[in-house]
């Protein structure tokens, strides 16, 4: 639906007046699954921008982030998870992870 020329609009509306949570939550862990994919469609791409500004909570729009960014990013997101602040550095994460220096 999302990829459709006239139907984006109304996934982007579907967000915006989702009853509940959980529904907006379903929503986002769709996206989310196929983000790589999806980001590089005309339509598609403008529901997703539109579904991470509507987000509010930090930790929903990293999650967004880290699907988009695949594979690598996902190794270094329990050390995210793990700092509260979440501020590391490049060096930081190549001592934690010398195999990937390359």
């Amino acid at each position: 639906m999302m990829s459709q020329k006239y139907s984006f609009h109304l996934a982007k509306k579907a967000y915006y007046y989702a009853p509940s949570n959980r529904i907006k939550d379903d929503m986002r862990k769709e996206i989310n699954s196929q983000i790589s994919k999806l980001v590089m469609h005309q339509f598609a791409s403008e529901v997703i921008e539109y579904v991470y500004s509507q987000t509010e909570q930090e930790k929903l729009r990293r999650e967004m982030v880290l699907s988009f960014y695949g594979q690598y990013f996902l190794l270094i997101k329990d050390a995210l998870d793990a700092s509260e602040k979440c501020q590391m550095s490049l060096k930081q994460f190549l001592e934690k992870k010398p195999q990937l220096k390359q």
